[in-house]
């Protein structure tokens, strides 16, 4: 069987106390299952928002015209399984 990638976004704000200790056991738990994981911290990335020009479709297939982490994120999600 194919090893396991995950791509966790973590969405919790600066200061969130709920969020962390899930996303902790969260992780754990798919490591002991042999996931490969990747996390994005969203509070410390920057993107930008969508133009709304279908650039991503037309011109560019899956690539986004604004050169942001969002670039990152979309390649890590196309090799998660």
């Amino acid at each position: 069987m194919p090893e396991k990638k995950v791509v966790i976004l973590d969405g919790a704000g600066s200061g969130d106390q709920d969020l962390p200790p899930i996303l902790d056991v969260l992780c754990r738990v798919l490591q002991a299952d042999g996931a490969q994981l990747e996390t994005f911290p969203l509070r410390d990335m920057k993107l930008a928002h969508c133009l709304g020009c279908f650039d991503c479709w037309l011109k560019t297939p899956g690539i986004c015209v604004e050169a942001d982490a969002g670039r990152e994120i979309a390649k890590a999600m196309s090799g998660a399984m």
